[in-house]
């Protein structure tokens, strides 16, 4: 049985993106005890994603879990709507971890948008206006375990299919097979 995507849309900006990770060890996969059994250098795969912007004050903020601890995750914004969009690469901040390994809970932000191109700062503002940029973004979340590996990598937002096909010269994705789209 393939387990089921959920994919929620909640109100104003906020785009929720569920999904369990894959069964490859039977019906009753249990990362948790995967963990514990100290396999720590496993695939990690992401769990939940969101983000959502603040119009009221200009901010976005991006949030995740993970199966497991992360050595990096990279969060790629990406303007799709043109041959030359401007495109920002951020590292999102682990916030909690669970002590055993079973996840990282990961966010960016809120950082401020709208930012001139020229004052851009990856991981303290972004060009991009959450009010009337939203609906041109692609987003990409990619995830590297503690080997430096990366496992696993979605792909959401306006043009999912255009961001995967340029990410998919990058080494490492090739290595890990492609990206996940997701479409909301």
């Amino acid at each position: 049985m393939i387990p089921t995507l959920l994919i929620a849309l909640l109100t104003g900006c906020t785009t929720i993106i569920r999904f369990p990770p894959p069964f490859e060890w039977g019906d009753s996969f249990d990362s948790a005890g995967f963990r514990d059994n100290g396999d720590l250098d496993g695939p990690v795969l992401i769990q939940w994603a969101s983000v959502s912007c603040d119009q009221e004050v200009g901010t976005w903020l991006w949030e995740a879990e993970t199966d497991g601890w992360t050595r990096n995750v990279a969060l790629d914004v990406v303007d799709t709507s043109g041959i030359a969009g401007w495109e920002e690469q951020h590292i999102m901040d682990v916030v909690d971890s669970h002590p055993n390994g079973r996840w990282d809970r990961l966010q960016l932000g809120p950082i401020p948008g709208s930012t001139a191109e020229l004052e851009w700062i990856p991981n303290m503002n972004t060009v991009f206006d959450c009010g009337t940029d939203r609906s041109k973004l692609t987003f990409a979340m990619r995830v590297w375990n503690h080997r430096n590996e990366l496992t696993d990598c979605i792909v959401w937002g306006h043009d999912a299919e255009e961001l995967v096909s340029r990410m998919a010269t990058d080494p490492e994705v090739v290595d890990l097979g492609s990206c996940l789209i997701f479409d909301l």
